[in-house]
């Protein structure tokens, strides 16, 4: 499990060019906005396989930045099921 934390509510993550190679059944990202500071937050649950091909990148004056947008995670969001015994790791809902 890799976690990418944003401290207030963005639109993406930066997951670094890795995200896009890294493909395996076993290694799954939870995305997580903080919301408050009581704790309260929004996360999106997304097996690698899933993950890799929606990895952008955008060249900047001095580096280069790999990352992923929630718009494109959307049927991921708060998918714990997918840590459950016999789900399949990369469909976004295996409850169906």
């Amino acid at each position: 499990v890799q976690v990418k934390t944003n401290r207030t509510r963005s639109k993406f993550w930066l997951v670094g060019e890795h995200a896009r190679r890294l493909k395996a059944e076993s290694h799954i990202y939870v995305l997580v906005n903080l919301l408050d500071a009581a704790g309260s937050f929004e996360a999106w649950v997304v097996p690698s396989v899933s993950l890799a091909p929606l990895v952008k990148k955008q060249d900047a004056r001095a580096s280069t930045w790999w990352y992923v947008e929630q718009a494109d995670l959307e049927s991921f969001r708060e998918a714990w099921h997918t840590f459950s015994p016999g789900s399949s790791a990369g469909s976004p809902d295996s409850s169906s």
